[in-house]
């Protein structure tokens, strides 16, 4: 994303909005990740493959 700014034109704004966005994605599916493999009854070992989780 950072690097890409210089080669497409994009403003530092539109840059921030875009890094905003996925920071608080990430933050969002921290919590719901483990609450969805509880909700789904799945075994920590099955979810975290699932999850591309080692």
């Amino acid at each position: 994303m950072a690097a890409s700014t210089g080669a497409i034109g994009s403003e530092g704004e539109d840059h921030t909005y875009a890094i905003a966005a996925i920071l608080m994605f990430g933050a969002v599916m921290v919590v719901l990740f483990p609450l969805l493999g509880r909700w789904l009854q799945l075994g920590d070992q099955f979810f975290g493959l699932c999850s591309d989780l080692p």
